[in-house]
């Protein structure tokens, strides 16, 4: 629990007197923060265990629900005492296990640990690293069977290693969530490691609902094995850099009729297979879609086929498709997060086309990245564009901007569901001087029926971009509010305010990585109200 957190909880009990406060403390530290601080417990072991440290596991082992076992081997650090304390009978009340398999541990302690936590693992992860020891295939179906409530299986290979997919996945009829991970080299890299038999040798159908990919591979033929076995699918994401002719072919082809969310790297990509595989769907039935970079073809399709039911949307728009947004926000009533990226000069344009009387007002989370194009890699490019009347990345230029940002404020504020929302800005340096005008004398006080919104997030490369007056009125009425992440606050007038008015948001800062790369973690930040951008939800 981060020191501002615990200090803020603490200190709504410093204004009672004496002996009645400290004993007011320790009850909240036993009754309520101790749980939560034991209930997810990392054992990242890169340092010596104390006998101290090894006691107070022993005391509060019956709390941990969700453990992650990272282990560092050292020869001066013994860790099996500590091993053996997690594997003992007593602990059998873990719901998920995070594990990376580690050289010196012997196969029959992790053993135990499944064993003991049989009936009641439900999220399993296992990581394969070099130069491990890895349990035969045989040791792992001995194991992970005995599991009856397991629901999310999770493998990430560090290194090339043989598993017998398909018969792990026979062996657990209630798992639904298969998630693999390829962290391999590119030059090593290939799916063809995962050993899966050919179906047409009659194999049985998986029970697989949900299938996720992140990672490359060089045989796509063995992905598209793997998923002819899952027609029970009804989530597919797939998040590589690889071409995905192949899945997009099964779906064109009626593979999966229950799918509900797609994901796909679909650049590259015959202009006319995703939008078929799109239609071939039952209408109505798809709910989410992430795409890569998206046609226009491909989103007339999905308007129209699936309208209805969409309710989060993650697509990157092409050079003059803005039209394409403006059609999915008019008609897309079921929206609930949507997430676009704006290239080039369109930024204005899709200002406006979110500043169109809004249909879609059932959305809770909204994010606009702006990207520089190929035409503005020259940083001089940018500064001086930036002074144009149209200015690039969706920035107010000095002609429009009272304008458009009121406009855009009056619309935005018709949102009272709005729970979270996210403007990215590129982290080229020009920007900083023209952050969006976000104040009381452009349209800010249009936003006073944003009673839900929880986390208003600007990405850790624009500057703090509120004074007091917008302090104060967000105060007032964004009493749900919890996170306003960006970068530095410059200042020390409105930091001071914060620190005074305003503690419970001081406490609350994020800690997640920047969203531009979920897989990567952002630097550390030291402002207390200067946090990294909170990766999207979507």
């Amino acid at each position: 629990m981060d020191v501002p957190e615990l200090r803020f909880h603490v200190g709504k009990f410093l204004d009672v007197d004496g002996l009645r406060a400290c004993a007011l403390v320790c009850r909240a530290w036993h009754r309520d923060f101790q749980p939560l601080v034991w209930r997810s417990f990392s054992a990242d072991l890169s340092e010596t265990n104390s006998s101290c440290q090894i006691d107070s596991i022993r005391h509060n082992i019956h709390r941990i629900r969700d453990l992650q076992w990272i282990e560092y081997y050292h020869p001066r650090y013994t860790t099996s005492t500590l091993f053996n304390l997690l594997s003992t009978e007593c602990y059998d009340s873990l719901v998920s296990l995070d594990l990376r398999f580690c050289a010196h541990l012997e196969w029959d302690q992790y053993l135990r640990l499944f064993e003991n936590n049989e009936q009641t693992l439900q999220q399993v992860s296992i990581t394969y690293e070099g130069e491990t020891p890895l349990p035969s295939n045989r040791q792992l179906v001995e194991v992970l069977r005995d599991l009856s409530s397991l629901r999310r299986l999770t493998f990430t290979f560090v290194a090339p290693c043989f598993v017998n997919l398909i018969q792990l996945i026979r062996t657990m009829p209630r798992m639904v969530t298969l998630v693999l991970r390829l962290c391999k080299t590119a030059s090593t890299s290939s799916f063809a490691d995962l050993y899966i038999p050919d179906p047409r040798k009659g194999q049985p159908v998986l029970s697989l609902k949900r299938f996720e990919l992140m990672g490359s591979w060089e045989d796509e033929s063995m992905l598209v094995l793997l998923l002819e076995l899952c027609p029970r699918l009804e989530h597919l994401i797939l998040r590589t850099s690889n071409d995905c002719k192949g899945p997009c072919q099964l779906v064109r082809d009626g593979c999966f009729p229950r799918l509900k969310s797609l994901g796909l790297h679909d650049e590259g990509l015959p202009p006319s297979l995703l939008p078929s595989a799109l239609k071939s769907l039952p209408p109505h039935q798809l709910t989410t879609i992430q795409l890569s970079c998206s046609l226009a073809t491909t989103v007339q399709a999905l308007v129209e086929h699936h309208h209805q039911s969409l309710e989060r949307v993650d697509i990157g728009v092409m050079d003059g498709q803005e039209s394409c947004i403006i059609e999915l926000l008019s008609r897309c009533n079921q929206l609930q997060r949507l997430r676009f990226t704006v290239k080039k000069d369109a930024g204005v344009e899709v200002r406006y086309a979110i500043a169109r009387p809004w249909v879609c007002t059932k959305l809770k989370q909204l994010a606009v990245k702006f990207v520089l194009g190929p035409d503005y890699n020259d940083s001089a490019a940018a500064l001086s564009s930036a002074s144009e009347e149209k200015a690039p990345l969706g920035f107010p230029g000095p002609v429009e901007n009272g304008k458009a940002m009121t406009v855009l404020m009056t619309r935005l504020g018709q949102l009272s569901q709005i729970q979270k929302l996210y403007l990215f800005p590129n982290q080229f340096e020009p920007l900083r001087a023209a952050p969006l005008p976000w104040s009381l004398a452009n349209g800010f006080s249009h936003l006073s029926c944003w009673t839900r919104l929880e986390l208003l997030d600007f990405g850790r490369y624009q500057p703090f971009p509120f004074g007091i007056p917008e302090l104060q009125f967000m105060r007032q009425h964004w009493a749900a509010l919890k996170e306003i992440s960006s970068g530095d606050i410059d200042s020390d007038e409105v930091d001071q305010w914060l620190e005074d008015h305003w503690p419970e948001l001081v406490a609350a800062r994020g800690t997640s990585q920047d969203s531009e790369d979920s897989e990567s973690s952002g630097s550390s930040v030291t402002s207390v109200r200067s946090v990294r951008s909170v990766e999207y939800e979507g």
